[in-house]
């Protein structure tokens, strides 16, 4: 029976990203916010396309949903750089939980304003903002 093979130097190192904090903390926020930005496209476009029958869903045809989610993208493209100056003002620490700060917001304005089409429109709008705030932001994290 032939011996596993084992690299004595592997070409990625895995346990540096758990070593550091820094690093750590960065890469459990790219989860979440990537966690945020799914849930964003999944849940919001079923919202908008449910038959209104359900009592949820406001009846929108497939492309209607998509442009009513596009703003999102175009916000989250504009946010970046607003975060660049943030981290070089006050750091990306505080840029990156802003960020987060921003999308937990967004998502409890959801709450509030699901019933308009309106009102996902505004809260997609949030939720990108925050999303491009922090994904900027982790790069600078020191």
């Amino acid at each position: 029976m032939p011996a596993p093979i084992v690299a004595q130097k592997p070409v990625r190192e895995s346990r540096p990203a758990t070593r550091s904090s820094a690093i750590l903390v960065t890469n459990v926020t790219a989860v979440l916010v990537g966690f945020a930005t799914y849930a964003l496209a999944y849940s919001m476009s079923q919202l908008l396309q449910l038959p209104t029958g359900t009592h949820y869903g406001l009846g929108l045809s497939t492309l209607a949903a998509c442009l009513c989610l596009a703003p999102s993208g175009v916000v989250m493209l504009l946010s970046a750089p607003l975060s660049a100056r943030l981290c070089a003002r006050l750091g990306a620490r505080i840029t990156l939980t802003a960020g987060c700060a921003v999308v937990a917001l967004g998502w409890a304005l959801s709450l509030l304003l699901m019933h308009a089409t309106w009102g996902l429109v505004v809260t997609s709008c949030v939720i990108g903002t925050g999303v491009g705030l922090a994904y900027a932001a982790m790069p600078c994290w020191s």
